[in-house]
């Protein structure tokens, strides 16, 4: 017997088992607490809405030129930092059919 059981004996092994294999619940305020740094897209709601707003009709490479003609160097993007933060804010909610 394991301390958990014997300091829970409502728990049983299923109990414990789809606890353990379960994802993880969102948590907001953990997800404010990332480990690491925000994206500049992140950091930067201007960008991010010149982002958001041509993410539906430009590819990652036609993207990062457009803001690189649009912004001053130190705002700018990457494909690769853009393609980064379309996986983390976009793509989640965008269904297949």
């Amino acid at each position: 017997m394991t301390l958990i059981e014997a300091t829970s004996p409502a728990l049983d092994a299923t109990t414990m088992t789809d606890a353990a294999t379960a994802p993880p619940a969102h948590d907001p305020h953990r997800a404010a607490h990332r480990v690491g740094f925000r994206s500049k897209i992140e950091r930067d709601p201007e960008l991010a809405a010149f982002v958001r707003d041509r993410t539906d009709r430009l590819t990652f490479p036609e993207l990062a030129a457009e803001i690189a003609a649009r912004v001053p160097p130190e705002r700018r993007v990457s494909k690769s930092g853009l393609h980064r933060w379309w996986t983390r804010h976009v793509a989640p909610t965008r269904r297949t059919p």
